[in-house]
């Protein structure tokens, strides 16, 4: 079976996600500790705290600073909690806009490659074509130069002068001397360009 490999920012999500699952059961934690445990008689920070009283010598200003440490530390949480969500939408619209940018650019790639196909069916047909003048050319030079005149008279004047420059210029050369004097004219000019 193949894996699907996760890339870096999946990877930066998955974590990010944890983190806050972390953070939430944290706080959760904390809330029965304080508030639940003792409406059933439980203290279970009975003796940490009495610990931190008499480090304080008041009993009174410990619990106040106990009380204003964890609103500190659950302020602290719920703002990270927060820039983490700030994060995770400026995110999700970095990946709509990827996401836009890669289909804009998919159709690009799509309509250049019919393109390339255009083109290069298009220089085939061309390749058929220069084979068939070359063959015409070389058919021209096994005929008379009358003949062969009289035939180019007949055809269009490109396809004449197509074939007529792949002719050598010795056997071309009594081809449009066979030809009417205007049209061997118009050819010699068209030749020239």
């Amino acid at each position: 079976m193949s894996q699907i490999k996760e890339t870096p920012k999946q990877k930066n999500n998955n974590i990010r996600n944890l983190t806050l699952v972390i953070l939430a059961l944290l706080i959760v934690m904390m809330a029965v500790l304080v508030f639940i445990m003792p409406m059933f008689g439980f203290e279970p920070l009975e003796r940490p705290i009495g610990y931190v009283k008499s480090l304080f010598g008041s009993s009174q200003e410990a619990a106040g600073d106990a009380t204003a440490n964890f609103e500190q530390t659950e302020q602290r949480y719920l703002s990270q909690i927060e820039q983490y969500e700030n994060q995770l939408n400026e995110a999700e619209v970095e990946l709509a806009q990827s996401s836009a940018e890669i289909d804009r650019l998919t159709q690009d790639i799509v309509r250049l490659n019919n393109q390339i196909d255009n083109l290069r069916d298009e220089a085939e047909e061309g390749s058929d074509v220069q084979e068939s003048v070359l063959s015409l050319a070389k058919t021209y030079t096994e005929m008379s130069a009358v003949n062969a005149a009289a035939i180019l008279a007949n055809v269009s004047d490109s396809l004449a002068i197509s074939i007529l420059r792949e002719i050598k210029e010795s056997e071309r050369g009594a081809i449009l001397s066979a030809m009417d004097p205007e049209l061997a004219a118009r050819y010699t000019e068209q030749l020239a360009n």
